[in-house]
């Protein structure tokens, strides 16, 4: 059996967004296997500084963590800056994830 190469991705996890935004070149990068094709997005979004993201559309991404399978709803924007994903409350709670700051 042919082992599965993997493409790593860093995300910001951002309490403050609404929804999950993954950057398109994130998106060109990932298998087709690991992704649906891209559907129309009806959404406005914006940056932490106020400007409008270029939304190309949205999909559904496959991804693992620490063991864990993951289905994510994304929107994919043109143009992330150095981010390449964020997971926002969507993914959060979607998936009853907590946070727990230890000091």
């Amino acid at each position: 059996m042919k082992a599965r190469k993997r493409t790593h991705i860093y995300a910001l996890v951002d309490t403050g967004a609404v929804c999950n935004v993954l950057s398109l070149q994130c998106y060109d990068a990932l298998p087709n296997r690991c992704k649906t094709a891209l559907k129309p997005s009806q959404l406005k979004l914006s940056n932490a500084d106020g400007r409008a993201l270029k939304l190309v559309g949205q999909s559904t991404v496959f991804l693992s963590a620490e063991g864990y399978d993951f289905d994510i709803e994304v929107q994919v924007a043109d143009d992330l800056g150095n981010l390449p994903m964020i997971l926002g409350m969507q993914f959060l709670s979607t998936h009853g994830m907590s946070m727990n700051i230890v000091d």
